[in-house]
């Protein structure tokens, strides 16, 4: 299985989230967080390249 975890943290709230994902070794694909979340492109792209 491919494991994703996403911290994330509201400055606003104060408040923090750990949310993990997993998807199938026959389908590894986890949708991308770019639509919430544009800065992210750049972390998406890093792991991309691994």
């Amino acid at each position: 299985e491919l494991h994703a975890v996403y911290h994330l943290l509201s400055m606003t709230f104060n408040r923090r989230i750990r949310l993990e994902v997993t998807c199938p070794d026959a389908d590894p694909h986890i949708p991308s967080t770019v639509a919430t979340y544009p800065t992210n492109d750049w972390h998406e792209r890093e792991t991309f390249d691994m």
